[in-house]
């Protein structure tokens, strides 16, 4: 059976999505209800491409027709065709009969309610009362008492609503997972998918707590389930596809059964066409997803012509000798212009660290710039994220008279043919373009020490692509319903029912500044934007992966793009541009040379990628043969001495390494971390100036929106969400200032004091900006085989140092909090939703739900949401549909986004966007940018003709009393090593739901700052956080 899903921009179409598909057997075709007709839908029924309807939640009001689109009309005309509406579209069939549609006595959004219902057809085999516990999130409801005939009550509220509760209590949770020193699960790729299925279903299934709230359920039932008496017609005001709702399956299962047999009941084809079984379901209770087996990695379309190889070697054991993670950095690269350090600085939840400066031949640091926004922008499509859209493709008039899709033919009846998604089909030789062989030296560290080094590149335009298939791409997604292998052969081969991506909007056209190892830059326009040509990149520039790296690695990152996306990379995810930042959109070294670290065995890799040419067959050629990053005049010859200059630096490397280890009592100006970096109290630059007590004043933060208008801005999310324009808004605010401390110092000392997972140091040169980054959250991770894993943190509280009991009472508190645990599942079903985009039906699923992680100065409710990538989705498709981070923005998505643009009027720049790395043997990990100063140095962005920066020709001792980029031009140090002319800025906010209250909320801003303003003091000397004009 194939249903139309009908997506009114929610946050969690996806999650139906796949439970559709799970319960029906086929992939159901999805909609935006602004972009198809009431007459293609008819179509489509009269052609039997559509059996079914589904018409999904939404913000807003089913009275708006901006709100509600195609669906009234919907729901008045097709009086045969089964339709199920979900929350709003629950709504939509009230008001589409003339029922009134009402405030709600109290939003309830992330909470669950008991229901009882009256054994209708749509509730078979799903207990009343007692066992069926749903998840609401509304804040309008049906006027029981203004039903028209026409319409049945079949379910109601049994009592209050009360939060989502896991089968454990709150000390149990602090105990196993918030102690310190606890680690976090982590994705185990190569698992029996069967065993790790077993071992989640506890840990992932809700229960009502015992206490019933005080709702509104008290003084009377709620309506929460209508049934038209005379058509196939039904609505639930509840949300049957979110993780916390038991039963949720067997609802839809249902509805399945139930269409089916009003379509056998009427004459013609339309019965025919059912099959004569339908699947049977598999847990009909919840919750939704399990592990779904993991594909070979590489995958064949990855390995198949990769240009790129890969040359390493392993320090076993050496890691304590060299004073940890911070010993092996600073040795090796001294905080320079032009590095990277993720650091696992909390290492006990994270295994490894990686880093890097300006390396070989492949070298490159891109720069994106978004245009300026339009005053009179509005999200594009709705908010439409340009990713593979599941429904079929429209005629070709229809396209030139639409160009950006909006009104899509109906579906022709004939093989639908494979689709690419955006960027598939557009490989360019990615920036990692033409070297010279003859040319003059360049790069950094011991290759350029080596006197190895390759000088001037020359690199094609960035923008300038050739075709490419999906195959070599590996950037294709799935066209027809046979691609979604989670369901296997029961989907059937390509026919009429397959559904193409449709065409992505045009996207922005922003600049691309590109920067080559000779310290040369070239800007061009991105035509695709910066994401288009990120797919373009790793299209062409895969890395070939070896059996016996494959083996020996434990790690994922070889080689690749580090750096950040910015948040008003929104803009090419389907969110309006309201904003321009001040810092590049996105900055990324395209890193050749790599360290990593792997903290739990204490061994150090070195790794280098090179490229390779074969003149006799071609294998280094790229899509539509060109050979990857080595094309063009001189490329053979530069080619064949790329593995000499990766294993030089490899042997150069090592050499320093082994000697540090060899000479504990080195000079104190060497790193020697096991008796000086790694153990000293709070790290100082030497020359840092007055220790705390000293007269230089304080240079206080200032709050972007002062306490009154932040205080005003929650009031005004309160409003949205009392009108369900949204279920959760993550107001955020910025503290700026105009001045830092000195970077290294700042660094080193916020790893101390806060260490984190997902930390991170970027350094970009002269013009900056200098990253320092203490993120305890997980973005997204993409691992061998294809597993995406998201770790969304909602739920903060302030750890009470020095009294274990009240910090294990503050540990409960937050893991009982009905607040934080509503604003938890919240993200969890987004999140949920954003991997239902782009994995195999079936296989997204939540191993850990609101486990509580203890940090150095927090509390945090983390929850962890998995899936498996399915077949034919690139990584770029990956980030596309979960960017930004759901945890920064608020469910629905798109409406809260805009909501979010309005109220806080700036950009956010870095902050809530993602720092990580892109791997070039297809996978990647990044984080949520939270915890983190940004410094803005006060330099001009470099120029085509700007001077090459000097390689560094031997290691870099300890501290140096100038650091390299700590001061731009324009900046001035005061007496206590304060850098004056730039601009220093800390990200801040939370999470606004229903329950928030006021100062609770300002005073969570304010904590979340505060290992942040403590660090900076601390590095300047103050001897505590530096303080904040709040108005």
């Amino acid at each position: 059976m194939r249903t139309l899903l009908i997506d009114n921009y929610d946050s969690y179409t996806y999650n139906l999505f796949q439970v559709i598909a799970e319960v029906n057997g086929e992939l159901p075709l999805v909609y935006y209800n602004d972009e198809i007709t009431l007459e293609q839908i008819s179509s489509m029924v009269r052609a039997g491409t559509v059996h079914s309807i589904v018409i999904s939640p939404g913000p807003g009001t089913p009275s708006n027709p901006h709100d509600i689109g195609v669906c009234l009309e919907v729901l008045q005309q097709l009086h045969d065709v089964p339709i199920l509406g979900i929350c709003l579209g629950h709504q939509a069939l009230a008001l589409a009969h003339g029922a009134a549609v009402v405030s709600a006595p109290e939003p309830v959004h992330g909470r669950l309610s008991r229901l009882r219902h009256n054994g209708h057809g749509l509730f078979a085999d799903i207990p009343s009362g007692e066992g069926f516990e749903v998840v609401r999130y509304h804040s309008l409801l049906v006027d029981e008492a203004s039903l028209p005939d026409c319409l049945e009550p079949v379910c109601w509220t049994a009592g209050g609503h009360a939060a989502v509760k896991l089968a454990r209590d709150a000390s149990s949770a602090a105990s196993t997972r918030g102690a310190p020193g606890s680690q976090p699960q982590e994705p185990q790729p190569q698992a029996d998918a069967q065993a790790a299925e077993a071992s989640e279903g506890a840990a992932a299934q809700p229960v009502v707590d015992g206490a019933e709230g005080s709702g509104p359920g008290e003084g009377g039932a709620l309506l929460m389930g209508l049934a038209h008496r005379t058509r196939p017609h039904y609505g639930v005001q509840f949300h049957p596809e979110s993780v916390a709702t038991r039963y949720g399956i067997a609802l839809l299962r249902n509805f399945r059964d139930l269409a089916a047999a009003a379509l056998r009941r009427q004459p013609g084809r339309a019965a025919a066409q059912l099959p004569a079984s339908l699947p049977a379901v598999r847990d009909p209770v919840g919750p939704p997803g399990r592990l779904s087996q993991l594909a070979a990695w590489p995958t064949p379309e990855h390995q198949r012509g990769a240009p790129l190889r890969l040359a390493w070697t392993r320090l076993a054991g050496v890691l304590g000798g060299l004073g940890g993670s911070q010993g092996v950095f600073e040795r090796l690269y001294g905080f320079q212009d032009d590095t990277f350090w993720l650091d696992s600085a909390a290492a006990d939840r994270g295994r490894f660290s990686y880093m890097g400066g300006r390396g070989g031949p492949l070298w490159r640091k891109l720069s994106y710039k978004l245009p300026p926004p339009r005053p009179e922008e509005e999200p594009r499509e709705h908010g439409r994220q340009p990713l593979p859209q599941h429904h079929p493709e429209p005629a070709a008039a229809s396209r030139e008279q639409h160009p950006e899709g909006a009104a899509p033919a109906a579906p022709s009846t004939s093989t639908c043919p494979g689709a690419a998604g955006p960027g598939a089909g557009e490989a360019a030789a990615g920036g990692c373009g033409t070297l010279a062989a003859d040319s003059a030296a360049a790069g950094a560290g011991p290759e350029a020490g080596a006197g190895s080094g390759l000088g001037a590149a020359k690199d094609p335009d960035p923008e300038d692509a050739a075709s490419s298939s999906s195959a070599s791409s590996g950037s294709a997604s799935s066209a027809c319903g046979g691609g979604h292998s989670a369901l296997g052969s029961s989907l059937g081969a390509p026919s009429s029912s397959c559904n193409p991506c449709t065409a992505s909007p045009a996207p922005l056209i922003g600049t691309l500044t590109v920067e080559t190892p000779d310290g040369a830059t070239r800007a061009s326009p991105a035509t695709r934007g910066f994401l288009g040509h990120l797919q373009s990149l790793l299209a062409s520039q895969r890395l070939r992966v070896d059996p016996e790296a494959a083996a020996g690695l434990p790690f994922n990152f070889w080689g690749g793009l580090v750096g950040y996306l910015g948040y008003e990379l929104k803009a090419e995810c389907g969110a309006a541009h309201a904003h321009a930042a001040s810092t590049p959109d996105a900055l990324m070294f395209m890193a050749d040379r790599v360290v990593a670290v792997d903290h739990r065995e204490g061994d150090v890799y070195l790794l280098a990628v090179y490229d390779t040419y074969d003149r006799a067959a071609g294998a280094g050629a790229g899509p539509g043969g060109k050979a990857g990053g080595c094309s063009g005049a001189g490329a053979e010859a530069a080619c064949a001495g790329g593995e000499a200059l990766a294993r030089a630096w490899l042997a150069e490397t090592q050499r320093a390494l082994e000697a540090a280890t060899a000479a504990p009592s080195a000079s104190s100006a060497d790193v020697d971390a096991a008796s000086s970096a790694a153990q000293r109290p709070v790290g100082r630059n030497p020359e840092a100036g007055p220790e705390p007590g000293c007269s230089q004043p304080p240079v206080p933060f200032v709050l972007e929106h002062s306490r009154t208008a932040y205080l005003a801005n929650i009031k005004a999310c309160h409003a949205a969400l009392r009108a369900g324009e949204s279920y959760e808004v993550c107001l955020t605010t910025a503290l700026s200032r105009p001045a830092a401390p000195d970077p290294p110092t700042l660094y080193r000392t916020l790893r101390q004091l806060n260490p984190a997972p997902y930390a991170a140091w970027l350094q970009f040169g002269p013009a900056g900006p200098t990253i320092c980054c203490s993120s305890p959250e997980r973005f997204l991770l993409g691992d061998r085989g294809g597993l995406l894993e998201a770790r969304p943190i909602k739920g903060t509280a302030a750890r009470v140092q020095g009294d274990a009991a009240a910090d294990a009472r503050a540990a409960a508190e937050l893991a009982s909090s009905e607040k934080e645990r509503a604003e938890n599942l919240m993200i969890v079903d987004l999140l949920r939703n954003d991997l239902g985009r782009v994995c195999e039906v079936g296989s997204v699923h939540v191993p850990g739900l609101m486990d509580i992680e203890s940090y150095a100065t927090v509390h945090q409710m983390v929850s962890t949401v998995r899936g498996v990538r399915r077949g034919g989705v690139s990584v770029v498709d990956c980030i596309r549909a979960a960017f930004p981070g759901g945890s920064m923005t608020g469910a629905p998505k798109v409406r809260t986004m805009a909501i979010i643009d309005a109220l806080e009027a700036r950009p956010r720049g870095v902050y809530s966007g993602c720092i990580g790395f892109i791997g070039l043997n297809d996978t990647f990990d990044l984080n949520i940018v939270i915890r983190t100063a940004i410094i803005e140095h006060a330099a001009p962005p470099p120029t085509a003709t700007s001077t090459p920066t000097a390689p560094a020709t031997e290691l870099e001792a300890s501290a140096p009393a100038a650091q390299p980029g700590a001061t731009g031009p324009g900046e001035q140090r005061d007496a206590s090593s304060r850098l004056r002319g730039c601009r220093m800025t800390i990200g801040a906010g939370g999470a606004i739901v229903v329950q928030s209250e006021l100062e609770a909320e300002y005073e969570e801003m304010r904590l979340k700052a505060r290992a942040l303003l403590r660090a900076v003091g601390l590095a300047e000397g103050l001897g505590g956080p530096v303080p904040v004009l709040a108005d």
